[in-house]
């Protein structure tokens, strides 16, 4: 939760620097927001701890290989990158690639649905 507060008020503080002459007349506000969202991260004082580095559990659950060729795959579909917005989009929209993004999506969710089958002892089907 911290951490999502903290990347709220980069976000905020991202829009003061879209409009560094304050012509909308909203810097006020993102600043007094960002000072709100500081001071109750300061008052509660949450433990700020680096997320697991998802390479990392890929690894020790020995998915190392998947999680290399796929995050190299998706991550260039699903973030702003270079790739997204100076190709073309006869190359980003790629049906072959996106049929292999929406199958792991499925296989994926899948597997979340009966991990949750198995936690809660529901008898597979």
């Amino acid at each position: 939760m911290a951490e999502a507060e903290v990347d709220y008020i980069e976000i905020l503080e991202g829009l003061i620097f879209l409009d560094p002459s304050n012509l909308i007349g909203q810097t006020d506000v993102l600043r007094s927001e960002i000072t709100r969202k500081k001071a109750l991260l300061k008052k509660h004082n949450p433990k700020m701890e680096k997320p697991h580095r998802i390479e990392k559990v890929a690894d020790e659950l020995g998915r190392k290989d998947e999680h290399k060729s796929l995050f190299k795959l998706f991550s260039k579909l699903l973030h702003p990158t270079s790739y997204l917005v100076n190709s073309s989009l006869e190359k980003t929209q790629n049906q072959e690639i996106r049929n292999m993004l929406v199958i792991h999506i499925q296989l994926y969710a899948w597997d979340i649905v009966d991990n949750i089958r198995q936690v809660i002892g529901l008898p597979q089907t």
